[in-house]
Protein backbone atom coordinates (compact mmCIF):
# COMPACT_ATOMS: atom_id res chain seq x y z
CA UNK A 1 0.00 0.00 0.00
CA UNK A 2 1.45 3.81 -1.04
CA UNK A 3 -0.88 5.93 0.37
CA UNK A 4 -4.02 5.62 2.50
CA UNK A 5 -7.17 8.19 1.43
CA UNK A 6 -8.62 9.19 5.17
CA UNK A 7 -11.27 11.69 3.60
CA UNK A 8 -11.33 14.97 1.01
CA UNK A 9 -8.72 16.67 2.77
CA UNK A 10 -6.57 14.40 4.11
CA UNK A 11 -4.23 11.20 3.19
CA UNK A 12 -1.42 9.12 4.50
CA UNK A 13 1.26 8.45 1.80
CA UNK A 14 4.38 6.79 1.82
CA UNK A 15 7.05 9.54 1.55
CA UNK A 16 10.03 9.15 -1.60
CA UNK A 17 13.17 10.38 -2.00
CA UNK A 18 12.38 12.86 -4.00
CA UNK A 19 10.13 14.16 -0.69
CA UNK A 20 13.95 14.81 1.30
CA UNK A 21 13.62 18.35 1.20
CA UNK A 22 10.61 19.20 1.84
CA UNK A 23 10.47 16.50 4.55
CA UNK A 24 13.71 18.27 5.74
CA UNK A 25 11.98 21.93 5.68
CA UNK A 26 8.80 21.29 7.40
CA UNK A 27 10.98 19.63 10.34
CA UNK A 28 13.52 22.34 10.18
CA UNK A 29 10.42 24.83 10.25
CA UNK A 30 8.83 22.46 13.44
CA UNK A 31 11.64 21.89 15.11
CA UNK A 32 11.71 23.88 18.31
CA UNK A 33 7.70 22.12 18.56
CA UNK A 34 8.72 18.73 17.65
CA UNK A 35 12.07 18.44 19.87
CA UNK A 36 9.58 18.35 22.96
CA UNK A 37 8.69 14.65 22.32
CA UNK A 38 10.39 13.33 19.94
CA UNK A 39 14.58 12.85 20.21
CA UNK A 40 15.41 12.72 16.39
CA UNK A 41 14.05 16.14 15.50
CA UNK A 42 17.39 17.61 17.59
CA UNK A 43 19.46 15.47 15.15
CA UNK A 44 17.72 15.05 11.94
CA UNK A 45 18.59 18.86 10.23
CA UNK A 46 20.04 18.51 6.99
CA UNK A 47 17.96 17.11 3.63
CA UNK A 48 20.35 14.14 4.02
CA UNK A 49 19.28 12.79 7.24
CA UNK A 50 15.77 13.13 5.85
CA UNK A 51 16.28 11.12 3.06
CA UNK A 52 18.00 8.63 5.15
CA UNK A 53 15.10 8.47 7.29
CA UNK A 54 12.44 8.10 4.27
CA UNK A 55 14.62 5.08 2.99
CA UNK A 56 14.73 3.50 6.17
CA UNK A 57 11.37 4.11 6.37
CA UNK A 58 10.94 2.61 2.43
CA UNK A 59 13.01 -0.36 3.68
CA UNK A 60 10.86 -1.13 6.84
CA UNK A 61 7.65 -1.39 4.46
CA UNK A 62 9.73 -3.67 2.01
CA UNK A 63 10.37 -5.83 4.68
CA UNK A 64 6.73 -5.61 6.10
CA UNK A 65 8.02 -4.15 9.50
CA UNK A 66 6.34 -0.98 9.64
CA UNK A 67 4.23 1.28 7.46
CA UNK A 68 5.55 4.84 8.12
CA UNK A 69 3.56 7.78 5.87
CA UNK A 70 3.64 11.37 5.51
CA UNK A 71 0.46 13.13 6.64
CA UNK A 72 -1.02 15.38 3.40
CA UNK A 73 -3.54 18.07 4.32
CA UNK A 74 -4.54 19.73 1.15
CA UNK A 75 -1.89 18.99 -0.48
CA UNK A 76 0.45 20.07 2.17
CA UNK A 77 2.99 17.85 4.20
CA UNK A 78 2.00 18.51 8.15
CA UNK A 79 3.20 15.43 9.58
CA UNK A 80 3.75 11.66 9.97
CA UNK A 81 1.25 9.22 11.09
CA UNK A 82 1.67 4.96 10.82
CA UNK A 83 2.89 1.51 12.10
CA UNK A 84 6.29 2.05 13.32
CA UNK A 85 5.97 -1.48 13.99
CA UNK A 86 4.27 -4.54 12.88
CA UNK A 87 4.84 -7.90 14.81
CA UNK A 88 2.89 -10.28 12.53
CA UNK A 89 3.43 -13.44 14.57
CA UNK A 90 1.11 -11.93 17.13
CA UNK A 91 -1.40 -9.27 15.02
CA UNK A 92 -0.04 -6.48 16.82
CA UNK A 93 0.68 -3.02 15.30
CA UNK A 94 2.14 0.24 17.09
CA UNK A 95 1.04 3.49 15.97
CA UNK A 96 3.43 6.86 15.92
CA UNK A 97 2.39 9.95 14.92
CA UNK A 98 3.67 13.54 14.96
CA UNK A 99 1.98 16.80 13.34
CA UNK A 100 3.29 20.27 12.87
CA UNK A 101 1.79 23.02 15.51
CA UNK A 102 -0.57 24.82 13.41
CA UNK A 103 -2.32 21.53 12.50
CA UNK A 104 -3.16 20.47 15.96
CA UNK A 105 -6.38 20.80 17.27
CA UNK A 106 -8.20 20.11 14.17
CA UNK A 107 -8.88 15.95 14.50
CA UNK A 108 -6.44 15.12 12.05
CA UNK A 109 -4.35 13.10 13.79
CA UNK A 110 -7.51 11.05 15.27
CA UNK A 111 -8.70 10.47 11.44
CA UNK A 112 -5.31 9.35 10.34
CA UNK A 113 -5.42 7.67 13.09
CA UNK A 114 -8.85 5.94 12.79
CA UNK A 115 -7.99 5.37 8.69
CA UNK A 116 -4.95 3.60 9.99
CA UNK A 117 -6.61 1.39 12.85
CA UNK A 118 -9.62 1.02 10.16
CA UNK A 119 -6.86 -0.87 7.61
CA UNK A 120 -4.69 -2.20 10.18
CA UNK A 121 -7.97 -4.32 11.80
CA UNK A 122 -9.83 -5.38 8.44
CA UNK A 123 -7.52 -5.56 6.04
CA UNK A 124 -4.33 -6.47 7.55
CA UNK A 125 -5.97 -8.77 10.01
CA UNK A 126 -4.41 -7.50 13.08
CA UNK A 127 -5.43 -7.78 16.49
CA UNK A 128 -3.91 -5.51 18.56
CA UNK A 129 -2.90 -2.21 18.15
CA UNK A 130 -0.51 0.26 20.57
CA UNK A 131 0.30 3.87 21.07
CA UNK A 132 2.96 4.90 23.35
CA UNK A 133 3.88 8.14 24.48
CA UNK A 134 5.10 10.07 27.52
CA UNK A 135 2.29 10.42 30.43
CA UNK A 136 2.67 14.72 30.10
CA UNK A 137 1.99 14.55 26.15
CA UNK A 138 -1.71 15.34 26.42
CA UNK A 139 -2.15 15.85 22.74
CA UNK A 140 -0.86 12.26 21.83
CA UNK A 141 -2.29 10.95 24.99
CA UNK A 142 -5.78 12.63 23.69
CA UNK A 143 -5.54 11.62 20.45
CA UNK A 144 -5.46 7.32 21.90
CA UNK A 145 -8.37 7.70 24.02
CA UNK A 146 -10.56 9.78 21.89
CA UNK A 147 -10.06 6.25 19.74
CA UNK A 148 -11.06 4.29 22.49
CA UNK A 149 -7.50 2.93 23.67
CA UNK A 150 -6.77 1.86 26.98
CA UNK A 151 -4.38 2.38 29.41
CA UNK A 152 -2.44 -0.81 29.49
CA UNK A 153 1.18 -0.16 31.44
CA UNK A 154 3.79 2.13 31.52
CA UNK A 155 7.38 1.54 30.58
CA UNK A 156 10.16 3.56 32.89
CA UNK A 157 12.65 5.39 31.45
CA UNK A 158 11.81 4.12 27.65
CA UNK A 159 13.38 7.17 25.56
CA UNK A 160 15.73 9.68 26.17
CA UNK A 161 14.95 13.49 25.48
CA UNK A 162 17.69 15.54 25.14
CA UNK A 163 18.39 16.06 29.07
CA UNK A 164 16.00 12.93 30.82
CA UNK A 165 14.42 9.95 30.08
CA UNK A 166 11.37 9.58 29.84
CA UNK A 167 8.87 7.24 30.44
CA UNK A 168 6.23 5.89 27.91
CA UNK A 169 2.18 5.09 29.14
CA UNK A 170 1.42 2.08 26.47
CA UNK A 171 -2.07 2.62 25.48
CA UNK A 172 -3.81 -0.68 23.85
CA UNK A 173 -6.77 -1.27 21.49
CA UNK A 174 -8.13 -4.76 19.85
CA UNK A 175 -9.99 -5.59 16.74
CA UNK A 176 -13.20 -6.67 18.75
CA UNK A 177 -13.05 -3.44 20.82
CA UNK A 178 -12.52 -1.22 17.63
CA UNK A 179 -14.90 -3.33 15.47
CA UNK A 180 -18.15 -2.84 18.37
CA UNK A 181 -17.41 1.20 19.07
CA UNK A 182 -16.68 1.94 15.04
CA UNK A 183 -19.44 3.25 13.45
CA UNK A 184 -20.06 1.85 9.55
CA UNK A 185 -19.36 5.57 7.72
CA UNK A 186 -16.54 6.79 5.70
CA UNK A 187 -14.52 9.26 7.78
CA UNK A 188 -15.53 12.68 8.50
Amino acid sequence: MQRLAVNRRLELRLLQGHDAPLLAAVVAAHRDHLRRWLPWAEVSTTVADSLAFIEAALDRHGRREAWEAGVWSDGMLVGMAGYNELDWAHGRGVLGYWLVADEQGRGTMTRCCGALLDHGFSAWGLQRAEIRCAPANERSRAVALRLGFAAAGRLSQAEWLQDRYEDHEVYGLLATQWQARRPARPHP
